[in-house]
């Protein structure tokens, strides 16, 4: 069976991002904010550093 309201919030959905997907954005560099993250994003980490951290976040369920 088909779960019609469900399709239509979906399609409504889906609409809303087309929307804002079409416009224009005149967006200006910030410095302060490219300064930011380029000194907290020097030190480069590697995957399996990254997968800890990962899974101490959000740890993977168990199954029963």
């Amino acid at each position: 069976m088909v779960n019609f309201q469900k399709r239509a919030k979906l399609a409504e959905r889906i609409r809303f991002i087309r929307q804002y997907q079409q416009e224009g954005y005149n967006l200006r560099p910030a410095p302060v904010v490219q300064e930011y993250f380029r000194r907290e994003l020097a030190e480069e980490i590697d995957a399996e550093a990254l997968w800890k951290i990962s899974k101490e976040v959000e740890p993977r369920e168990t199954g029963s």
